[in-house]
């Protein structure tokens, strides 16, 4: 069950007028222009102003797709709202959008489960700024440190015999509840016992600001009302 088809089932649950369609950014074949060709014949038939009409990409981590939306966000020049995967907050994305005019990168914002400039939990950024010797650290190791710290908590509180059951770890994940001396990374964890889905996952939405000497392009949160 991808991040996409859970994306693309809670925008059609949000809102009627989502007109789901893939563009293969992956394909060796894949052309930008004609994609938003694409997107502009399906937008005037959906009788959607451009400025109510989104384009979100989830490209995969393989192949050529990350490079090919670069290429699309290129092409779209700022004309609809793109909302990218959190998978393009990278330096790919800021190095291949570089020289971009700033109509292009205001109508391009990524979304993200963590983001060190706004976390809620100083301490574990801190410790793990210390721990590795960077200065920085991508929503990936948060996301990872809390998928350790459930698991390990999970195993702590089966732990009724030598050996934890499979069963009685899923009943403590089913049960989990953030554990208030160990804080995760990313807010309250807890999940719901019928889908095993995350109760109030904590999302937020960064751009690109080019930096005051135009020497290179930085991620910078924004908010978005809805």
């Amino acid at each position: 069950f991808s991040s996409r088809t859970r994306h693309t089932r809670s925008l059609c649950d949000w809102s009627s007028d989502v007109c789901s369609s893939d563009l293969k950014l992956g394909m060796p074949d894949f052309k930008p222009g004609m994609a938003i060709r694409y997107v502009q014949e399906v937008q005037a038939k959906s009788g959607l102003s451009p400025e109510k009409f989104d384009i979100v990409i989830f490209p995969s981590p393989l192949g050529g797709a990350q490079t090919q939306s670069i290429e699309l966000i290129k092409e779209n020049r700022g004309k609809y709202l793109m909302l990218g995967s959190w998978g393009l907050r990278n330096p790919l994305t800021l190095q291949g959008l570089r020289d971009q005019a700033p109509s292009t990168l205001a109508n391009f914002v990524i979304a993200v489960p963590w983001d060190p400039k706004t976390t809620t939990n100083q301490a574990f950024l801190d410790d793990a700024l210390s721990l590795w010797g960077t200065k920085k650290l991508a929503p990936v190791t948060a996301t990872s440190y809390d998928a350790a710290l459930v698991l390990y908590k999970a195993l702590e509180r089966s732990a009724t015999a030598a050996t934890p059951t499979r069963q009685a770890v899923l009943k403590q994940l089913k049960l989990f509840k953030s554990p208030s001396e160990d804080p995760p990374a990313t807010g309250t964890i807890e999940f719901n016992s019928y889908n095993g889905d995350r109760l109030t996952p904590h999302v937020e939405f960064v751009h690109i600001l080019k930096c005051p000497d135009n020497s290179t392009n930085f991620f910078s949160k924004i908010s978005l009302i809805f």
